[in-house]
């Protein structure tokens, strides 16, 4: 029996779902997070937010509210409002960050999903 993660319940380490970030910077409130690919489009509910470097240790439980797909160039600057990384509320910042992380394959015409959440606790 799956354990109601909504209710406040820790997951066991089998039912955890898990969101990376590269950096470990959220705003109060609303937060985004863009994701290559619609891999991420139908994710909702609580995750178990963690860093990307297997050293840290730090965690986060991070409700996703709802995400929207947008061909990369065309994310629009409301959204980039929200995004969690200070430095990836620009267009450019965003672009340099998604070149970071995916490799330089990375391509402005694809699609990303935008994944809107915010932290719980």
């Amino acid at each position: 029996m799956k354990k109601d993660l909504s209710k406040g319940l820790r997951p066991s380490k089998k039912d955890r779902k898990e969101i990376l970030f590269g950096t470990f910077e959220f705003r109060n409130g609303r937060n985004v997070s863009i994701r290559r690919g619609i891999k991420w489009a139908e994710a909702k509910g609580v995750y178990m937010g963690k860093p990307s470097d297997k050293k840290d240790r730090r965690n986060v439980v991070v409700e996703i509210l709802f995400t929207e797909i947008y061909r990369f160039k065309d994310i629009p600057a409301k959204v980039l409002y929200y995004e969690h990384q200070k430095s990836c509320m620009t267009y450019e910042g965003l672009l340099a960050a998604m070149f970071d992380g995916y490799g330089s394959g990375f391509m402005e015409d694809e699609y990303v999903t935008v994944i809107y959440f915010h932290l719980r606790g």
